[in-house]
């Protein structure tokens, strides 16, 4: 039984054969890829609880937007090192 199987599978590739070996080899791709979409987590991430008791007033964001001071910028961080080696 394995001597048959083995010289069937060893057995020269046919011109009819070309056709359905394609198609099944794109049903396993397309098969493949299918189980990876299902697979994937889709889910947005958990979010911790936000407090009511704070006030618009009291947000992080909002505090940080009032301790800038108006027309004051910053310069952006340089990717060059200082002229001194950075010393």
């Amino acid at each position: 039984m394995l001597d048959q199987l083995r010289g069937f599978l060893n057995r020269p590739l046919h011109n009819g054969d070309r056709p359905r070996l394609f198609a099944i080899a794109v049903a396993v791709i397309a098969g493949a890829a299918a189980i990876f979409a299902l697979l994937d987590d889709t889910a947005p991430a958990p979010q911790a609880p936000r407090s009511e008791a704070l006030s618009p007033a009291q947000e992080p964001a909002a505090g940080l937007a009032r301790s800038a001071t108006p027309g004051a910028t910053t310069a952006a961080p340089s990717e060059e090192g200082k002229a001194d080696g950075g010393r």
